[in-house]
């Protein structure tokens, strides 16, 4: 978003927006300004989940979770804003705060489940499959200085009513998850 702190070290923003996909600790990262827009990040776009085992195309998503493996470092403290879905390759419906404080040593940072429907959108098996299905980001400075959040993995959990012939044909409750595989800075 303009006037947002983007996702940039000395590294290219391409490089940077790939760095949160794998669990290796050389992850993306934005350092938060003190005033204005500066103490929001831009946005980081996660897609291509990869298949999501047992969801049929028919299905309906009723729920996410999602956990991104964070931490902030130098002056300040920060948390992690929101999450918003993606559609399409295209943020959809509204974005929900999660309010979740970021602590200075890596952890899987959980937004608790989310209803669909909290988002203002509906949610199908076919799109969540889609290699353009995802989820974006945001975080802000809460207090202090220059808070510089890393990102260096992102996991995500669907839950819904879900079909299959793995189901015997019958309707189960299940959730399924996945890692993501790409990621991209949406500024």
């Amino acid at each position: 978003g303009a006037g947002f702190t983007p996702w940039l070290d000395p590294d290219t923003l391409a490089n940077n927006a790939a760095k949160a996909v794998s669990d290796n600790d050389d992850p993306a990262t934005s350092t938060l300004g003190s005033s204005g827009g500066d103490q929001f990040s831009d946005y980081l776009d996660f897609s291509t989940f990869g298949s999501w085992d047992r969801l049929g195309a028919g299905n309906t998503v009723d729920t996410i979770q999602v956990s991104a493996k964070s931490r902030v470092t130098g002056t300040g403290t920060a948390k992690w804003l929101s999450v918003q879905l993606m559609v399409g390759g295209v943020a959809v419906g509204v974005a929900v705060n999660v309010n979740v404080a970021i602590s200075g040593a890596y952890a899987y940072l959980s937004s608790g489940t989310i209803n669909i429907a909290d988002f203002g959108v509906t949610l199908t098996g076919a799109q969540a499959n889609a290699s353009n299905f995802g989820v974006r980001l945001q975080f802000q400075r809460v207090t202090g200085g220059s808070p510089r959040v890393s990102v260096d993995n992102l996991r995500a959990t669907l839950c819904g009513i879900f079909t299959s012939e793995e189901l015997s044909s019958s309707s189960s409750t299940s959730s399924v998850n996945s890692s993501s595989s790409t990621s991209s800075v949406n500024s």
